[in-house]
This record gives C-alpha cells, structure tokens and sequence, in this order.
C-alpha cells in the first residue's frame, strides 16, 4: 500500500482539550501541522494527538460519511435508486470497477490506514516514553484507546474489502495490518490473521481500560463525554461484533450482556424524542457505546440528506419502502418511523429522508455533531442471534426489550423457531441501522442472497470490495 505517502506527510494534530468538559473537546477545531519532536514530550501531547484521531474519523472519508450513512449504506440498498445521487447509483448497482466507486473506496482507505499510521506512531512513544510524565490513569486510557481503535479501524476496513469468516475468509488474503509506524511495505495478512490481530488489540485495550471511569458511578457531562471515546464498553461491544462475526456465539453473547448489564447506556427517554427543537433526541445519544464527533455533518450531508436548491436527487427513500421496512401493522407506533423521517418539500414534490441526523441549527451541544458508531440495541440484537437456537425464548426477550423501547406493542412470540428469530431480527436492523452503516455488514456476515431494492444476486464476489487500484498497483 501507499503506506510512504501516509508516514512522510506530516501528522495532521487536531488540537483539542481532554478535560472533564465535553463542550471544551468538540468546541475546538483549529488544526495545525505539528513536528513530531514536540509533540511527543508531555502528555498533553499524546493528548492532542489522540484527539486528532478521533476528529479525523468524523471526517466524510470515514465515520463522518462514508462508513455510516454514505458508502456503506449505498451498499446495502438503505436508499431507492430513483431518488439516489449520482455518485452513488454505481454502489448501489456494485459496480466496483467505476471510477466513481472507487473513488470512495480510495478515500476510505487512505484515511483509514492514516489513522491507524497516527496511533501506531503514538502506541510505538508510549512504550518508550517516561510513564511518571503522566497523570493518574491517563497513560492506561491513552494507550487502550489508541489499541481499541487501531483494532476498530482494521476490522471495519476487513468487514468491508475482505471475504467473511462464514464465506470461507479465514484462507484468503484480505488486508495488510500494519502495526509499526514506519514506509515499509507491508503484505496483506489472510482473514484468519487480521482476526486474531484485531482480537489481539482489543484484548490489549481491555487491560488498559480496565480502570477506565465509565465504569464507575460518573457525573452525567463525564459519562457523555467518555461515550465519545474509545471506552472500556466500547471495546466489550467491539468483541461482541467481533465473536459473531467469526461465528463464535457464545462469546459474543457474554460481552453483549455484560454491556446491557452495565447500565450505562439506557434506551432514550420518549419525552426526549417528542421534544422540540433544539432538545428534540434524534439521534439518541444516551445509547451509544460509541459515538463519532463530525464537526462538518450537517456540510458533509447536505444534498444528500436534506435538500439543496432545486436538486430531486440525494439519499432518499419512498412511501413504499417505509411501509416494507418498518412493517404496516406496527409502524404507526414506531418511533423510528413516527419521529425520525424527514419529509421536505419546500423545492415541489416531496423528498423523504431518514431523518435522525438531521442538525437544526440551533441544536443543543450534547446533541450536535453525533453520529453513532455503536448502540446498545446491537448488543440486545447479537444476544438475541447468540441464543435463537439454545433458549429461543431468551432470545425473544431480547428482542421484545428492544420493540418496547420504540413503543413497538406488539410483543414476538416466545414459540419462535431459530429460523423466525433470525428473521426477526433482520427487520429489526433494518428498522434500527440507517445512516449507522451496519446493514452491508449484517448482510454479509449472514450470506444473505438479496438486497432489498437491488437487482442482483449476492454472493462472496459481491460482497468482497475490491482494494482501490491504487493499492493494486503497489502489488497488493
């Protein structure tokens, strides 16, 4: 890979304050070109460059778009095709050799793997540094976020260019995964290596945020403010993603639990959601795990999720897609469907959005700016897969826990057979996952032969992005 372009630059530092004050961290955005000499001697430097981290994955190359509601969702069909924008018909008609589509695949994985250079870079000072430059814990939480999301990172970019563990992937070479900051090349590792690599971080990062605060008894602001980060729950919802992915249930079901006991992360209040503007909960933030600061959203999304001028194009869904996905019978009390559609039409006809990202601009700050990367319905959902076959009616359980959240009345039966939960819980990501950029995922994971809304017939070629040609040229 092009991995000299990425070492040689200089490192990007988005400066940002890690205090106790989530407002003082996402307030600040001037950006500066750092030399790396002086960076590296305090712990307000690790600081500063781990925060640089976390605001370049906001940006539209990464979690800010195209691994949520962009690429990603294009993939997975979460739009129709008469009302997509150009850039993206070819995705969402898998035409991979495009120069479009591999335009954004070229962006992806350059601003992936130059974050991953960054927390290298900071992993390899922190096991040289002098550790009583630091203050309490900080070298334990800085080190274990650093690790949590180098592990992050390579498992998203395999989950997207590599064969799945159910498709035979463990044999297949997929992506280099690069744990040394420096311009040699680096082969790409088969899908068995990159897994235990990224279990390996995240085991890592576990130890280290062993003691993280989330874990205590933290004031409203602080607990909000570690939800932005790369937490010791996060992680656990990392390994929960990860065991069921590589077809490991029962694993994946005790860290799924293990979040959903926790309390930390409670289902949103309705009061919240029913609230007007700017206090209107739309993309329900006491649930996130993990959530993804973008502090260009609302210019990174316009035209796409919201109209500009005239333009009939964008991400948009229909009447009749609504109905398919979100059930006739049980959408009118769904407050996934009742709250967060967008219906505009100030420019004629009306255009219809998937609204929970939606920024008003006066939105409040512990609303603004969030996107989410993971939320406790997940963890309810992988529960609920790892025990379809064993306790059927656990499985219900937590299903029903997650339908009665979105004042969903209707209650599954606990006679279920595994091949109905499982279906039950497909409608329930459809319902749950737009703009969140799970659902090309879940159907990959699951060898899904469809795609509702697009033509083909989904098989291992389909699902496995090719690498940008770019990356190809360089012999990988």
């Amino acid at each position: 890979m092009k991995i000299k372009k990425i070492i040689n630059g200089s490192i990007l530092i988005f400066f940002a304050l890690l205090t106790s004050s989530c407002e003082k961290f996402l307030d600040v955005e001037t950006k500066a070109n750092v030399r790396e000499e002086s960076l590296f001697k305090n712990e307000q430097g690790f600081k500063d460059a781990l925060n640089g981290v976390y605001l370049n994955m906001g940006s539209n190359s990464l979690y800010g778009r195209e691994l949520s509601y962009g690429y990603v969702d294009a993939l997975a069909g979460m739009y129709v095709e008469t009302g997509l924008s150009s850039s993206y018909i070819p995705v969402f008609k898998n035409a991979y050799a495009d120069a479009t589509a591999q335009g954004f695949t070229t962006r992806i994985w350059l601003g992936a793997y130059n974050n991953i250079a960054n927390l290298n870079n900071i992993i390899t000072k922190l096991e040289t540094i002098d550790r009583s430059l630091f203050t309490g814990n900080n070298y334990q939480l800085i080190k274990g976020e650093a690790l949590g999301l180098r592990a992050m990172l390579h498992f998203d970019l395999f989950r997207l260019f590599g064969t799945s563990i159910a498709n035979g992937g463990n044999d297949i070479t997929a992506i280099p995964y690069r744990t040394v900051y420096d311009a040699k090349i680096v082969g790409k590792s088969t899908g068995k290596e990159v897994m235990e690599k990224v279990l390996a971080d995240l085991n890592n990062a576990l130890v280290e945020l062993n003691t993280d605060p989330i874990k205590t008894n933290l004031s409203t602001t602080d607990l909000a403010n570690r939800k932005l980060r790369m937490n010791y729950y996060t992680v656990k919802g990392l390994l929960a993603r990860y065991y069921l992915w590589n077809n490991e249930a029962d694993k994946a079901k005790i860290a799924a639990v293990e979040v959903i006991n926790s309390g930390k992360f409670p289902f949103v209040n309705i009061n919240a959601v029913t609230a007007a503007d700017p206090n209107k909960e739309r993309v329900f933030t006491t649930e996130h795990i993990f959530g993804i600061y973008s502090s260009q959203i609302a210019e990174n999304y316009a035209g796409l999720l919201i109209p500009i001028s005239t333009n009939t194009t964008g991400l948009l869904v229909d009447e009749a897609r609504l109905i398919n996905q979100y059930e006739a019978s049980l959408m009118n009390t769904d407050i996934r469907y009742t709250y967060l559609i967008t219906r505009d039409n100030t420019n004629g006809p009306v255009q219809t959005y998937f609204g929970k990202l939606l920024q008003p601009a006066n939105a409040t700050a512990t609303l603004a700016k969030r996107i989410p990367a993971i939320k406790i319905p997940e963890m309810y959902y992988i529960a609920a897969e790892a025990l379809k076959t064993a306790k059927p009616d656990s499985a219900v359980f937590y299903l029903n826990a997650v339908r009665a959240a979105r004042s969903v009345t209707a209650k599954l039966s606990s006679t279920l057979t595994p091949a109905e939960i499982q279906n039950e819980i497909r409608k329930e990501y459809w319902k749950e996952m737009p703009l969140e950029g799970q659902m090309f995922f879940y159907y990959k994971r699951t060898n899904s032969l469809s795609i509702p809304g697009n033509t083909n017939t989904f098989n291992t070629a389909l699902y496995t992005i090719p690498l940008p040609p770019t990356e190809i040229e360089f012999g990988f």
